[in-house]
């Protein structure tokens, strides 16, 4: 559980039993949330991706990317024109799997 009044976060975790607030100097990141609730997903910790800064076809390759991923599929084919920003989305990718996954190793064609 979390509060915050604008200036403060505080946390509580509701699944140890006594546990009190604890002050934060910042949010949980989803990795740490994972971990705090003891669940691992290889994925789970990707935020949602927003659009803001993507073109239309970056943005719908990118999430159709990680769906795939999440279903279990490890070869993804990227088909954009030339021009589209394809090499972009490949660095996009790979620093979000980098950040929010135990993905270490990868590679773009």
């Amino acid at each position: 559980m979390y509060m915050a009044n604008g200036n403060k976060i505080y946390f509580k975790n509701m699944l140890v039993e006594g546990s009190d607030y604890e002050e934060l100097s910042q949010m949980h990141s989803p990795k740490k949330m994972l971990q705090i609730i003891g669940k691992k997903s290889e994925y789970g910790a990707l935020p949602i991706i927003e659009k803001r800064g993507l073109r239309d076809c970056q943005y719908r390759a990118e999430v159709k990317f990680e769906e795939s991923l999440k279903m279990g599929n490890k070869k993804n084919l990227a088909v954009l024109a030339t021009g589209s920003g394809k090499t972009y989305l490949a660095c996009l990718a790979s620093y979000r799997l980098l950040n929010y996954t135990l993905q270490r190793e990868f590679c773009f064609l």
